[in-house]
């Protein structure tokens, strides 16, 4: 099933690609419209979430497949100061980044077709509800950004979660 999500955002989402620049860049799609989460930060998210909600002994997180990749919103310049823990001297990464209060809309594709493995293990896809819960959670309390769990980037507030269907497809 696919889902659309529309968020806002409460802390910036930074880049983390290296390009030889010192600047970390977001990671984009090969004609530079569309922005790409990050696929291990986002998995890492859904896990933490299932635990934080006691779904992890009922739904299998690789059924929560990805945020698909959105189109881009305006990109700035973001400079994270910091003290260096050895010379104790100020210091500054450059990040590009999508700024706090975006406005974006993203899908997020949840598989329904289960693995008879899967099946076998009680695991099952999450519900509609159990998927709205798992990015509520994710954007309050984790994150979808490099370095959010860790200094507080890429949190959001869902403001809408529903199905997206296709032409051909009844609601």
């Amino acid at each position: 099933m696919l889902y659309t999500a529309k968020i806002k955002l409460t802390s910036p989402i930074l880049g983390q690609m290296e390009d030889g620049t010192k600047v970390k860049r977001l990671e984009k799609d090969k004609e530079g419209d569309n922005i790409i989460l990050s696929k291990e930060v986002f998995s890492w998210a859904i896990h933490e979430s299932l635990s934080l909600l006691q779904l992890d002994k009922v739904v299998n997180p690789e059924h929560i497949a990805e945020l698909l990749p959105f189109k881009r919103p305006t990109i700035v310049l973001y400079n994270r100061n910091y003290t260096d823990k050895i010379s104790r001297k100020p210091k500054v990464m450059q990040f590009e980044a999508i700024r706090s209060g975006a406005m974006l809309t993203m899908d997020m594709l949840v598989l329904n077709d289960l693995p008879k493995t899967v099946k076998e293990m009680g695991l099952r896809a999450p519900t509609e509800k159990e998927a709205r819960s798992i990015l509520v959670t994710i954007g309050k309390f984790f994150s979808i950004s490099p370095y959010g769990s860790t200094k507080g980037f890429g949190r959001y507030e869902l403001l809408e979660f529903e199905p997206k269907y296709i032409k051909d497809e009844n609601p």
